[in-house]
């Protein structure tokens, strides 16, 4: 009978498949770490300004001078080409912290806004909306929503999605 001396072999295997795991666990760790500091950091830039009621649709920045209203929510339009193509856009509205009426009216008029916004790509091509550039569509559709508010004006908009969908 023949007998092999196995001991070395396993001995090494198990060195690395040990290093292995701690590579992997330590990845692991770091990764959940990383991401529990950017959630902080995004909770401290970005705070309430309606805590007492729980509504999470108005949002003031670090220094508490501008809000941001974000309760349009993502909206997909049709353009108007011959063969429709869908625009997807997610606007932000901002404007002045201590205006709550101001915030309270773009509570109120969300729909209208909505509306506002699906109505302008649909009465355009992607031809036309491309050549105008993202700047100049902010600009004509912050005119178009603050056509409708009575109580202020919103100082600027984003968007966090602005795609065209062929």
């Amino acid at each position: 009978m023949v007998r092999r001396n196995w001991g070395f072999l396993t001995l090494v295997l198990s060195l690395v498949a040990a290093f292995l795991v701690f590579i992997i666990a330590s990845g692991t760790v770091w990764a959940f770490a990383i991401a529990g500091k950017n959630r902080v950091a995004q909770s401290r830039s970005l705070r309430a300004t309606s805590s007492e009621s729980g509504d999470l649709s108005h949002y003031a920045d670090s220094d508490g001078k501008t809000a941001v209203y974000s309760e349009l929510g993502r909206l997909r339009a049709m353009t108007a080409d011959k063969s429709p193509i869908t625009v997807v856009v997610t606007p932000y509205l901002i404007y002045p912290t201590g205006d709550v009426p101001f915030g309270e009216e773009l509570s109120q008029k969300k729909q209208a806004m909505r509306a506002c916004v699906l109505e302008w790509f649909r009465s355009r091509t992607l031809k036309e909306i491309d050549s105008m550039g993202e700047e100049a569509v902010k600009k004509s559709l912050l005119e178009g929503i603050n056509a409708l508010l009575a109580l202020g004006k919103a100082e600027k908009i984003y968007f966090s999605d602005y795609a065209a969908i062929e």
